[in-house]
């Protein structure tokens, strides 16, 4: 999705990931932003199409997104789903130490399913 037509769809929240997106490779590049739109003027010119994917092709390389991309994802999922809920058949425990794989046996799952059953039946 170009980045100027984000601002209409989803109220915007699209648009609001881009610039979680840009804060991350500023992050990992600090100053990186204030020179990446000349750069890429002074390499292609002004024409939209050029610019864009010249653009995209600065922040996954001078951005370091092709290294840094996995590590960005895993952020936002740890914010957005902090701890999986109930429905989750597997996850990823994240630790100081290491990424730890999970897999809800099957007895866990209708284990859960029981308990939610019960909170249902007595609300």
């Amino acid at each position: 999705m170009p980045l100027r037509a984000s601002g209409d769809l989803d109220d915007g929240r699209l648009a609001g990931g881009y610039f979680l997106l840009l804060e991350h490779v500023e992050n990992q590049s600090p100053g990186f932003l204030r020179t990446i739109i000349d750069r890429a003027i002074g390499e292609v010119g002004m024409e939209p199409r050029t610019l864009g994917a010249k653009l995209y092709q600065l922040l996954v390389d001078g951005g370091r997104l092709r290294d840094t991309y996995p590590a960005f994802v895993r952020d936002v999922i740890q914010v957005a789903v902090p701890t999986p809920g109930m429905w989750a058949d597997a996850g990823l425990v994240e630790r100081e130490d290491a990424t730890v794989p999970h897999v809800a046996a099957e007895r866990d799952r209708r284990r859960a399913a029981r308990r939610v059953g019960a909170a249902h039946r007595s609300s």
